[in-house]
């Protein structure tokens, strides 16, 4: 079946292939079908108060398959998703739907009249998903809009992007943070609905560094500090760990560039295999497959979890575009690359002192970015990088 064109009915069509899967962690969850089910329902609420082409924004719940719920409620509705920085005319959250300028409802009589209308017209909510135009706004961020055509494009390209990384067919278990960094679009696109759509489990947002160890997550999205703060527990980890500190010493050799001797790397993958696991399980990160930031992480951070083995991807993230502008590699991943390349489908040019990026996603004069502002002649984009002295470094947790 060909993909359909709008963010919204790729999401419910992708949701729906994945019926069986749970959509989160723990013996209760339910699957992401009965995800879908309870979003049909509210959407229609949605729609049935005339709320479609106003821009509603949802409150984060700390659970992305509750959050996903809601987000794909307003887009099928034919509501504008608002994203912080945005001004919306509605806010959805646990409480209830609280318009600008009407009284509040709570959700379940939002939902409650949506199943009145759709005992009456069963087929309504079906006739307006396929009604939705591409051309038709579906997020907005900041002072950017953009359309069902746009993001899709951009989860397209963050799929191309990320499944190389998971040769098996993407992420079992996502773990992301409140706070990842970047574009809130590009969070939410990286974040939640490209791991929904390959019926991965997301877990809910940490509170804390320390609660991430506890999902086994094979892919996990935080910002700086929290990685910083994972980095401190790796080391501290390792200085308790037989063989750890010799493998955080031996990996900075490596992993800086100080040693090239295949001496040095020799003994680094055995190391890796003596204390690595030990390393890693004690820090939070057994069975990580690949760490994503959507900012820049500090260098000692990230030289020191490649030290330990974990791969942790660069990204260039910007407000107002769907997916990041460019990453590091990812197959192999090389968690201490200044160097990455623009995701697929996108362009990269320099104009002055500045740079911009072209893509599905963004106009057709293209976006200015803010940012490096490098560009080599192999098509290559210098990353956007955080001083050593950055202070958000130094001890932070994963929550908000």
């Amino acid at each position: 079946m060909p993909t359909p064109p709008t963010l919204a009915a790729a999401l419910v069509q992708a949701l729906r292939s994945q019926g069986r899967r749970p959509s989160t962690t723990g013996s209760d969850a339910p699957t992401w079908s009965e995800v879908a089910d309870r979003s049909r329902r509210l959407s229609i609420g949605l729609a049935e108060a005339g709320w479609a082409g106003q821009p509603m924004a949802v409150e984060p719940s700390g659970r992305p398959s509750v959050d996903i719920e809601r987000e794909l409620a307003v887009l099928t509705a034919g509501a504008i998703l608002a994203l912080p920085g945005s001004d919306p005319a509605a806010r959805i959250a646990d409480e209830g739907l609280h318009p600008r300028d009407q009284p509040s409802l709570t959700l379940a009589e939002v939902v409650a009249a949506g199943e009145d209308c759709d005992a009456r017209d069963p087929a309504g909510a079906e006739r307006r998903l396929a009604a939705l135009d591409p051309s038709a706004p579906a997020c907005v961020e900041g002072r950017r809009t953009l359309t069902h055509g746009e993001v899709h494009w951009g989860l397209r390209a963050v799929h191309r992007w990320l499944t190389p990384a998971f040769p098996d067919g993407g992420p079992a278990a996502v773990v992301a943070g409140g706070r990842t960094g970047g574009s809130a679009l590009s969070a939410a696109l990286v974040g939640r609905w490209w791991p929904a759509t390959l019926g991965a489990r997301l877990a809910p947002e940490p509170s804390s560094v320390i609660e991430v160890g506890d999902v086994a997550a094979d892919l996990v999205l935080l910002d700086g500090p929290a990685w910083a703060a994972l980095a401190g527990r790796a080391r501290e980890r390792a200085a308790h760990s037989l063989g750890g500190g010799a493998l955080l010493r031996r990996g900075r050799l490596v992993v800086s560039g100080e040693s090239r001797s295949g001496i040095d790397r020799a003994a680094l993958h055995g190391l890796r295999w003596w204390a690595g696991d030990r390393v890693r399980h004690g820090a939070g990160l057994g069975g990580l497959r690949l760490g994503l930031a959507l900012e820049p992480v500090d260098v000692a951070t990230r030289r020191d979890l490649a030290a330990v083995g974990v791969a942790l991807a660069s990204t260039w993230t910007v407000e107002g575009a769907a997916a990041p502008l460019a990453a590091g590699p990812v197959a192999p991943a090389d968690p201490t690359a200044s160097w990455g390349r623009p995701l697929p489908g996108r362009r990269i040019e320099l104009v002055g002192a500045g740079a911009v990026a072209f893509g599905g996603d963004l106009p057709e004069e293209g976006l200015a970015a803010p940012g490096p502002g490098r560009v080599d002649g192999r098509g290559r984009v210098a990353l956007p990088g955080r001083p050593r002295s950055d202070p958000r470094s130094v001890g932070a947790g994963a929550g908000r």
